[in-house]
């Protein structure tokens, strides 16, 4: 993609492109976050519709990727939200309802929300370079290419940024994360 390039969604073919070559890894970092497959792929599948909807108010300048992932984290969260809420209307009628899956959810979540907590807490190259590398399955070259940067520029980004990574997280939450990168 050049650096002028304009990408508008507003023909089924373009749309439908963008949806094929982003939904998989979309879903798998909305995994990361509400860890349900059915219900991140729900969530990927919201984003896209909602998307298709405002097509004709919506132009992207290099930012599709970034857009997508910021709309689907987004979705996410509001879902966890929603759920707990929901789950704190259900502890307040019946107090002894919850059993230990409910509590692994929770602390699962809770987790996902300490990574992502962490990686907001980057530099902001730092940021986008983890994100589009462990979550865009972007290659270095890619990202570079996206950025308009050097290779070894997107490398020391996103060694800096997993050390960073590895002194706000605890063991357990940093090697989840580490699993996570090495599944996509």
């Amino acid at each position: 993609m050049g650096n002028n390039d304009i990408i508008s969604l507003q023909t089924f073919k373009n749309f439908e492109s963008v949806f094929k070559k982003n939904f998989t890894s979309l879903v798998t970092f909305a995994m990361t976050i509400v860890d349900s497959q059915e219900i991140a792929e729900d969530i990927v599948q919201e984003v896209f519709i909602k998307i298709w909807e405002n097509k004709k108010n919506t132009t992207f300048h290099k930012t599709l990727k970034g857009y997508l992932f910021i709309s689907v984290k987004n979705s996410c969260l509001n879902h966890l939200k929603r759920e707990k809420r929901k789950l704190n209307k259900e502890k307040e009628l019946t107090p002894k309802a919850f059993d230990l899956y409910d509590t692994d959810i929770i602390e699962s979540s809770e987790r996902n929300r300490l990574i992502f907590e962490a990686i907001e807490k980057l530099s902001t190259k730092g940021k986008i370079v983890l994100k589009l590398i462990c979550f865009g399955n972007l290659k270095y070259k890619e990202v570079a290419e996206e950025l308009d940067i050097s290779v070894d520029t997107v490398k020391y980004h996103y060694t800096h940024s997993l050390k960073k990574l590895r002194e706000l997280l605890t063991k357990e939450q940093f090697i989840f994360f580490i699993q996570f990168i090495r599944i996509n």
